[in-house]
């Protein structure tokens, strides 16, 4: 049951809870096949389908084109930048050329990013503090410049369908960041695009591919006879984040796109990082609304699939809650070592219906990852 959303923006903050995004227990290796004949479930990618998600991806493509608020956070151009910045910048970079400048909170401080290429025709991003202090650098990737992160966990997860095994999955780990724009690996994968970034807070639309939600029909005999879900759908939302200090919080919604159910998905989160020097440890709540056309698709029971020892069943919306601690270690040489343990408490719409037997989910993930 994952909600939450990491912020496009570059911050230590937003950056050490990248970790946590990697790992998604609903992430399934399945077969991929067609729906059920019966299923009520299935759907084919009909043209106001294959328009919907032609605009999604065009909203996300065309993101890194757009200029945030040009006061607080985001894009304010060499000229709005302190003396003391520009100062510091040209003295370390002389002849430097600046592509571009977005003032960012850092630690609960201001700050300044510029990316640059300097006269031997590196590429970097350089952060400084509004005294010209420089905070950190950082080569851009060539070509493509940003940032990117890549590694494997693996994520063993208690299953919540009844009779089904537990799981242990190899995770990808996947994360692209660019200005406003982010690329990861989050039950499939997710892009996302700031729109507004200012004073600790960030708002933008976010466009999911989904992979492997649900269960598969031969994962118990208590699933046996019943429509599977589809194996991909895209969502398509907004999400919103509040910096200050060392908390986080966070907001998502996601909509279901290919008329698959046509649900709804909405994540509210609090987190706080604790620095200590050896690695970050971050503890988190949050809670997460699913609409009851989701539940009805992953949890329902309908008259043509009920049994004698499974009676139909129409779920309404559910509020989960789940806590979570997510640890961080840096191993040297760009190589990190993450580790991540979630605990979530189900509603009754979910923990009723008859495919279910358990209270709760838990998960408990390890991986490496390489920052290029």
């Amino acid at each position: 049951m994952r909600s939450g959303l990491e912020t496009p923006g570059r911050s230590d903050a937003g950056k050490r809870r990248t970790a946590r995004r990697f790992f998604h227990p609903r992430f399934r290796t399945r077969e991929i096949g067609p729906a059920s004949e019966t299923s009520g479930r299935g759907s084919y990618l009909s043209p106001l389908m294959s328009l919907r998600l032609v605009l999604v991806l065009f909203s996300l493509a065309s993101c890194h084109t757009l200029e945030a608020t040009p006061e607080g956070e985001g894009d304010a151009g060499w000229g709005s930048a302190p003396s003391a910045v520009t100062n510091a910048v040209e003295g370390l970079y002389p002849a430097a050329s600046i592509h571009e400048v977005e003032r960012e909170t850092r630690d609960g401080a201001a700050a300044w990013e510029v990316e640059l290429t300097t006269a031997a025709g590196d590429d970097l991003e350089v952060v400084l503090s509004e005294s010209g202090r420089v905070l950190g650098v950082e080569e851009e990737l060539p070509l493509i410049g940003g940032e990117l992160s890549a590694g494997l966990g693996a994520m063993w997860s208690k299953s919540i369908y009844k009779d089904a095994d537990d799981e242990m999955i190899p995770i990808p780990m996947f994360d692209y960041r660019n200005g406003p724009l982010g690329i990861r690996s989050e039950e499939g994968l997710l892009a996302s695009c700031a729109l507004f970034r200012r004073d600790g807070i960030t708002a933008g639309i976010l466009g999911a591919l989904r992979i492997g939600d649900g269960f598969e029909e031969d994962d118990s005999d208590a699933l046996k006879g019943m429509d599977e879900p589809e194996f991909t759908t895209l969502l398509a939302g907004a999400f919103g984040t509040y910096e200050f200090d060392d908390f986080e919080i966070e907001f998502r919604f996601a909509n279901e796109m290919l008329d698959e159910h046509g649900g709804q998905e909405v994540a509210l989160g609090v987190s706080y990082a604790i620095d200590l020097n050896w690695c970050v440890l971050e503890p988190s709540l949050s809670a997460e609304f699913l609409s009851s056309r989701w539940t009805d698709y992953y949890f329902g029971v309908s008259r043509s699939e009920s049994r004698s020892d499974r009676r139909a069943y129409d779920p309404g919306s559910a509020l989960n809650f789940e806590a979570g601690l997510m640890l961080r270690a840096e191993l040297g040489g760009g190589f990190e070592l993450i580790g991540l343990v979630e605990f979530t408490v189900l509603d009754s719409e979910i923990k009723d219906s008859p495919i279910v037997d358990e209270d709760y989910e838990f998960e408990v993930g390890f991986g490496i990852e390489y920052e290029f």
